[in-house]
């Protein structure tokens, strides 16, 4: 591909502008006093979605740099593997999320163990994505809904089959992408 390709660029800025705001909210969270359950989940709920934004830049470029929390300054080589990070927070995310969550669109353990296994599959590691797919369905938090379509069809959205449900906004009064980036 063409370096100044638009849809590589647009991809490379959606993904690493979705870490920053990830490690921002881990920062920010990290230093919060109180409710510590509810902040370890929302911690968890910002490293699947860290894993899951590498993990998609991985899939496109290969080397490229895992930039965590702890990263002041970005300019960092892309010479490292970053598979093992990839996994290390989906793992911790599958770890310290529940099953369901009050909110629809929040990530649960399904979701973070979903994307898991799929990590697994693209590196070739077949028994361990078995195990994080056979995690989601013998929990018997999914099921089959009884008509495909359901899935495509507005009325019936986060339905039964939804492992991964993201939200997404329309029509809501401002101008661009909605935020959907």
């Amino acid at each position: 591909a063409n370096a100044n390709n638009p849809y590589l660029e647009a991809k490379w800025l959606a993904q690493y502008d979705g870490i920053f705001r990830c490690n921002k909210a881990i920062a920010a969270l990290q230093k919060l006093t109180g409710d510590d359950a509810l902040r370890a989940t929302r911690i968890a709920e910002a490293r699947c979605l860290r894993g899951h934004f590498h993990f998609e830049a991985k899939k496109v470029w290969n080397m490229v740099p895992y930039i965590d929390e702890t990263i002041a300054d970005t300019r960092i080589p892309n010479d490292k593997d970053i598979w093992p990070n990839i996994e290390a927070d989906l793992k911790a995310a599958a770890d310290g999320l529940p099953w369901t969550q009050p909110e629809i669109g929040r990530m649960t353990k399904g979701a973070a163990l979903g994307l898991l296994g799929k990590a697994y599959l693209f590196q070739k590691k077949y028994a361990e994505a078995k195990a994080a797919f056979d995690q989601i369905i013998n929990s018997k938090q999914y099921s089959l809904t009884p008509k495909y379509h359901d899935n495509f069809n507005a009325v019936t959205r986060n339905n039964s089959e939804g492992v991964l449900v993201v939200q997404q906004a329309v029509n809501e009064g401002t101008e661009g992408d909605n935020g959907n980036i």
